[in-house]
């Protein structure tokens, strides 16, 4: 009856779903075919399912207990108790007393295991159709959870009982035994969403998220009946953050919030080999988040998640992202040197993360090509075996393995010299052949070519 309320499969036309549609449950018998529970048998079954857990790998996170008495029992109480410290709830149903009256009420009279102060104990009253209490249903200002369905559920029954009553493979049934495991399937819905979260966070997801009620105040501790939509989404994770490079320096976040009841959320970075680390917050309702100050050219990696006083969202596709910040271009590109057959090109290396600077050129008669590769931290650059008198336009670019190319640098032009320049030997007789002169080198060397006309005319004038 209980497992068709935790997990009965959906959407397969069978007539009832569960609170968890896909699920697998452990069904542990402690109860003989009359409905009496025998607590060694509980306890072999509690510690059954402590050892599946702890030893055999079989992820335990609820148990659902939808019988109890009024005998204390400190081997009982110890048992749950172990299952407290492997991580495992324990839903149990608050009782059926009839009533209204103080012999119903848990807090002066305890039924037990409800009744045990354990953290991992969830005790469950039942509510009919209007969301009221329904008089059967022990109740407990402080010894009692919450509240959940318990008239006229529809649920599945084993074979042994259509044999034994005549009846179908679906019955209707009521009492806090059919309530408790409507908390032990939403603790398991939870459970399977927030896997990183502990018993005692499930735990506190289940009694913070009902909806309170009149009809409930005064009766049970939470004062209200447990609703799953509200948990899930309380910190349900965004599932389309974007990570966008805007700049060399700068990367933009945005997603959707999804959750109703964050505090804000927190946001992780990391960079390749390095493990996420909180970076920033947003409020409430925040959706857009600006990481600057960064490294060029450097890929980081991002996580965005709604936190409040109970924990975190989970980490699954939608909440992580990636971007890679620009190269830092090179910029101020000009001409060192030049020669009829060389051009020195010098720039600012304003990449911190640069692994080569590419050079290209092109001509009037041709597009820009690669010409030239120089490497880290190196601003310099001699285009060689050019032709005189011609010229050439270059740019040049960053690069590294991560990012890519950085946009160009600007564009320069340069033109080598013309060809002959210098001196040239005639073979003899000392005339000087070669490139014109301004006039004063000129008029000295007129001079020079004077001087033995001058110096024979004195001569020839003292004789």
């Amino acid at each position: 009856m209980w497992q068709g309320v935790i997990g009965a499969k959906g959407n397969n036309s069978a007539g009832v779903a569960g609170i968890m549609w896909l699920t697998n449950m452990m069904a542990l018998k402690v109860c003989d075919a009359n409905g009496s529970c025998d607590v060694g048998s509980e306890i072999a079954a509690i510690d059954y399912a402590i050892d599946m857990k702890n030893n055999h790998g079989v992820n335990v996170r609820a148990m659902n207990a939808s019988f109890g008495g009024g005998n204390y029992s400190t081997a009982e109480y110890q048992a749950i108790d172990r299952a407290n410290v492997a991580g495992i709830l324990f839903v149990a149903a608050a009782g059926n007393g009839g009533d209204d009256n103080v012999a119903d009420n848990n807090d002066v009279i305890p039924m037990y295991p409800a009744s045990y102060d354990l953290p991992n104990i969830i005790s469950v009253a039942a509510t009919d159709q209007d969301d009221r209490k329904v008089s059967f249903s022990n109740f407990g200002p402080t010894s009692v959870d919450v509240a959940a369905p318990g008239t006229y559920i529809f649920s599945t029954v084993p074979n042994w009982w259509t044999t034994y009553y005549g009846y179908g493979h679906l019955e209707m049934f009521s009492g806090t035994s059919m309530a408790a495991p409507h908390v032990t399937g939403l603790a398991g819905l939870l459970s399977a969403y927030y896997a990183h979260f502990t018993h005692n966070q499930i735990h506190t997801m289940v009694l913070r998220y009902v909806d309170t009620l009149p009809t409930l105040n005064g009766w049970i501790l939470t004062g209200g009946r447990i609703n799953a939509e509200r948990a899930l989404k309380s910190l349900w994770a965004t599932y389309d953050l974007t990570a966008t490079s805007v700049s060399p320096l700068q990367i933009d976040m945005a997603w959707t919030d999804r959750a109703t009841d964050e505090t804000g959320y927190r946001i992780y970075r990391s960079t390749d080999g390095t493990p996420y680390s909180q970076i920033a917050t947003v409020g409430v309702n925040g959706s857009l988040y600006s990481d600057s100050g960064l490294t060029d050219g450097t890929r980081y990696n991002y996580r965005v998640r709604a936190y409040n006083d109970i924990g975190e969202s989970p980490v699954q596709q939608g909440t992580e992202a990636t971007a890679i910040t620009h190269l830092n271009p090179p910029t101020n590109l000009r001409v060192v040197s030049t020669s009829s057959s060389q051009i020195q090109l010098a720039w600012s290396d304003n990449s911190s993360t640069e692994q080569s600077y590419l050079i290209e050129r092109h001509t009037a008669t041709n597009n820009f090509v690669q010409i030239g590769q120089v490497g880290q931290n190196t601003s310099t650059f001699t285009d060689t075996g050019l032709s005189a008198a011609t010229t050439y336009w270059y740019r040049v670019r960053a690069s590294n393995p991560v990012a890519g190319f950085s946009v160009f640098s600007n564009d320069i032009s340069a033109a080598t010299l013309t060809s002959g320049g210098g001196h040239k030997s005639s073979g003899g007789g000392g005339c000087s052949i070669g490139a014109p002169q301004n006039t004063p080198t000129a008029f000295a060397d007129f001079l020079i070519l004077l001087m033995p006309a001058i110096v024979l005319a004195f001569m020839r004038r003292r004789n």
